[in-house]
């Protein structure tokens, strides 16, 4: 028997799909959240700001990822260096008020929120916390926030804006343990987790995106495999997050990495879990 709501979410859906730039991911359980948003629960669509760096050298010739940077250069939306990755709400604003607005106008029960990678330090990148100092990191990360935050302020919507550390909460002992399940796999069958052909493109992107050298082989790889785990635990912890009120029913709502190398990544241990796709919508 369909039901008045089961034709809205039908028009809803369709409306989604006519504005997205690839297809839903996990489209049977968006279409269960857009029902459940209808009948009062909330959707919370969330993207991430990746905190910007730039590739240092120590004195003994170590590399690593210089967090500590001028944030208020970068929100002018002046780039440290070619690789800098500048925040969305600077380089992307107007796309995502579109975006937003366009969410808006379907009338459902929403939040938006924008997640700090704070964990691309902790987990990715730690040797660069021993050559900065954690509490200096720390300290530039809540500044970081601070700026997203008000960046925000013009946005259609109100925005939260959460550190993922701060986010995870008591779920960050089951993202520590997903990660080093992910990074055990890694390190002795990759394929086993992921296609090659992924992990190729993974290794290209790595390379492309942070400005690492042909010949830094072995840095890249390292990188590459942490980065692939911070992924998938996230795609776990988002299952246990969205059961929560304050992260109901969460959809990435993503607009900056469409890529099939970044969805992979992010689902390969939620199938090996059976716990489906993490939902993804991909609006232009």
């Amino acid at each position: 028997m369909i039901t008045n709501l089961d034709s809205k979410v039908n028009y809803l859906v369709k409306r989604i799909k006519k504005e997205s730039q690839r297809p839903i991911e996990n489209e049977g359980l968006l279409r269960k959240y857009i029902f459940e948003s209808l009948k009062g629960r909330p959707i919370t669509f969330y993207n991430w700001e990746c905190p910007p760096r730039i590739l240092k050298q120590d004195q003994l010739g170590s590399f690593y990822l210089d967090y500590c940077v001028d944030l208020d250069k970068i929100f002018r939306g002046e780039k440290l260096d070619y690789y800098t990755e500048l925040p969305r709400v600077v380089e992307a604003q107007e796309k995502e008020k579109k975006i937003l607005k366009f969410l808006n106008n379907l009338d459902l029960n929403f939040r938006f929120v924008k997640i700090v990678a704070d964990t691309n330090a902790y987990y990715i990148t730690p040797f660069s916390l021993k050559a900065l100092g954690e509490i200096k990191v720390k300290k530039t990360f809540l500044q970081f926030q601070e700026k997203i935050k008000k960046a925000t302020g013009s946005y259609p919507v109100k925005s939260k804006v959460y550190l993922f550390t701060d986010l995870m909460g008591g779920y960050q002992k089951n993202y520590k343990s997903s990660f080093k399940k992910v990074s055990g796999v890694l390190e002795s069958n990759i394929s086993g987790l992921i296609p090659e052909k992924i992990w190729q493109e993974q290794l290209k992107y790595i390379k492309e995106h942070v400005g690492f050298e042909p010949f830094q082989k072995k840095q890249i790889e390292e990188f590459s495999k942490r980065t692939v785990a911070t992924y998938a635990a996230e795609g776990t912890i988002f299952d246990l997050l969205s059961r929560t009120d304050y992260f109901s029913n969460c959809v990435w709502l993503n607009i900056e990495e469409v890529a099939k190398r970044a969805i992979t990544i992010t689902n390969c241990l939620r199938i090996k879990q059976n716990l489906g796709k993490l939902p993804m919508i991909f609006l232009k």
